[in-house]
């Protein structure tokens, strides 16, 4: 992808990491998302790739211990388990659900807010 920005190592592991393609039909237009290739970690899906690389490269300041304090309900948040860091998020009933799952998120130690969308987006 020429002109783009470097992608910086993942924050979780400091793996490689790539900008990809997803999807891209008649009905579907390409998005873009950057994946760990060590662990896993990965953005949601975005129009550009400029955007989903800007996602990817701006950084939370810290991880929180759940023992801190935790997110507030119903917002996504990167969580991290000795199973790795997924995108899922905290219920006033006190359970966490992975984004995407049907099933509940265990052993959550420490999570990070999701980084801020971006406020303008051309094309949409």
């Amino acid at each position: 992808m020429p002109d783009q920005p470097d992608l910086l190592p993942c924050p979780f592991c400091g793996g490689d990491c790539s900008c990809n393609p997803f999807g891209g039909s008649i009905s579907e237009p390409f998005t873009f998302f950057v994946i760990c290739h060590k662990c896993g970690a990965q953005t949601r899906r975005y129009g550009t790739a400029e955007q989903a690389i800007a996602a990817w490269n701006t950084r939370a300041d810290r991880w929180i211990p759940v023992s801190e304090r935790l997110p507030e309900p119903f917002v996504d948040v990167n969580g991290y388990s000795k199973s790795g860091v997924n995108i899922g998020y905290f219920t006033a009933s006190g359970l966490w659900y992975e984004e995407g799952a049907d099933m509940s998120w265990r052993n959550i130690t420490h999570w990070m807010p999701q980084p801020a969308l971006p406020e303008e987006v051309e094309g949409w």
